[in-house]
């Protein structure tokens, strides 16, 4: 995992960058419309930075990589914004100065998380740089672990200064044991400076399933108030969501249900 994101940054940077206003100006509306700072733990190479930017949100950026942080750092100079403020952690231990907004994990950034005690331990770092009531939007797919089975491959293409990229993701091997599931992605460049160049890696992404996923949240500082489905469209939470692609899970810190949601807002 850690070449794609560190020898090959300029590959995942490529692949995952697109236009992303219409994204951000959702997730603002449910931050409550006007945040001031907003959390991204797992921020890669700041796709989402830019746009937020341009709304006058900080958006402040966690990831292990320096190289991937590097690029961000690089994306707003470039852009003429103000420097991000970024720092070099995991996502299961991390601290920050100051309190956020609001919090964000977008597009399975979750599953790396690989046990239930890393995802506890992050859930209690987001927390503790939240303010009171703050939400915490995570896009995660839930899945059962019977049937755990990711659906079709996903495959895009996107461009960059060395070519045009063929982009393919799609779920391998699955152990039932960990609930990890080796994911595959392969970048292949059709044109360009690095034609026929081709690389691939495998990704140790956990699965999550209701169950699970329930009882991680009702042990953390968090409730879940809604969900979403890859269009941003609402959910009704249950079983049900299992098989749903990209879920946006909207999370508020210390708020006691969903039934009393309004004294949390």
């Amino acid at each position: 995992m850690d070449r794609l994101y560190e020898e090959r940054a300029w590959v995942y940077d490529a692949a995952f960058t697109w236009d992303v206003q219409e994204e951000v100006n959702w997730l603002l509306e449910r931050f409550g419309g006007s945040p001031g700072r907003l959390l991204e733990p797992g921020c890669g190479s700041g796709r989402l930075m830019p746009a937020f930017a341009q709304h006058g949100v900080e958006l402040v950026g966690i990831d292990r990589s320096q190289t991937m942080l590097d690029c961000a750092r690089r994306r707003m100079a470039e852009l003429g914004l103000p420097a991000p403020c970024l720092q070099r952690a995991d996502m299961d231990n991390f601290t920050i100065d100051a309190d956020c907004d609001g919090a964000l994990c977008p597009i399975n950034t979750f599953g790396y998380l690989a046990t239930d005690r890393e995802a506890a331990s992050h859930l209690d770092c987001v927390a503790a740089s939240l303010r009171d009531g703050a939400r915490y939007l995570v896009q995660l797919d839930i899945r059962s672990l019977e049937d755990p089975q990711s659906g079709p491959p996903a495959r895009w293409e996107t461009t960059s200064p060395e070519g045009t990229i063929r982009c393919t993701w799609e779920g391998g091997e699955y152990d039932r044991a960990s609930k990890i599931e080796i994911q595959v992605s392969r970048f292949e460049v059709l044109d360009g400076t690095k034609a026929g160049q081709v690389y691939k890696d495998l990704h140790p992404m956990r699965v999550w399933n209701w169950s699970d996923w329930t009882a991680l949240i009702d042990r953390s500082p968090f409730r879940q108030m809604a969900a979403y489905d890859g269009s941003r469209c609402p959910l009704t939470l249950g079983p049900q969501l299992e098989g749903e692609a990209l879920t946006w899970h909207e999370l508020q810190l210390n708020c006691p249900s969903p039934a009393s949601s309004s004294e949390c807002v």
